[in-house]
């Protein structure tokens, strides 16, 4: 008898959960993935930075930098920007190996398109969507920015890393970006720009030169 009652209520038990797995099933939240590439310009050298703490160490062959901040724009394509951005950095570069590794954090805020200098609406919508997105990447550093240009504003001229970004607002409030972000400083032609003018590009989710798009958006709904 027990052997019989045991049976029943395995198979109660069978019953069960395979009518509750369609529910649970249900309830599972939606996702969608997007390719994502975009390219974070950071304004020219006059334009709005802090420098953070400073400091050298080991006879002035270390670096170390805390909190240095600056803007930037970010760009689906040479002429159109779709966003504009802050990132805070901290991090060590050793001048001896040329290696270092820093923090950045990205505040992003996502525009609808709008034709560079002109800031003439494109009439296209943002491909990603409209609101911000915080981010963090951990990165490799292979030269300094100010190192490099000769202009004295320490922040992380060539990187690798990886950005991950989970928390946002608007489109992006149930949204996480993933990508690697490669760092490059660029001296712009002159003209059209004035003479020595570097600016610093981020090329997140592609390498700047293929049109491979290697970073993706994912959206819960």
């Amino acid at each position: 008898m027990k052997k019989i009652t045991l049976a029943v209520l395995i198979i109660v038990s069978l019953m069960v959960l395979t009518l509750a797995t369609p529910v649970f099933a249900c309830t599972r939240p939606k996702t969608t993935i997007v390719p994502c590439k975009f390219t974070m310009v950071g304004n020219s050298v006059g334009g709005d930075f802090s420098p953070g703490k400073v400091w050298w160490t080991n006879d002035n062959s270390i670096l170390h930098v805390i909190g240095a901040s600056a803007k930037g724009l970010l760009f689906l394509s040479p002429t159109v920007e779709i966003g504009t951005m802050k990132n805070t950095v901290s991090f060590d570069f050793n001048t001896k190996t040329g290696i270092g590794y820093g923090i950045e954090i990205w505040d992003m805020t996502f525009i609808a398109p709008v034709y560079y200098y002109t800031g003439q609406p494109t009439g296209s919508p943002n491909p990603y969507g409209l609101g911000t997105l915080d981010g963090i990447t951990i990165e490799k550093v292979t030269s300094v920015f100010g190192l490099v240009t000769g202009l004295g504003i320490m922040l992380p001229g060539d990187t690798t890393g990886q950005i991950i970004a989970t928390h946002g607002t608007g489109d992006f409030e149930k949204a996480k970006l993933s990508a690697d972000v490669i760092g490059k400083p660029m001296l712009l032609p002159s003209p059209p720009y004035p003479a020595n003018e570097w600016d610093e590009f981020a090329y997140v989710g592609w390498d700047g030169v293929t049109p491979a798009i290697t970073g993706t958006l994912t959206f819960h709904t």
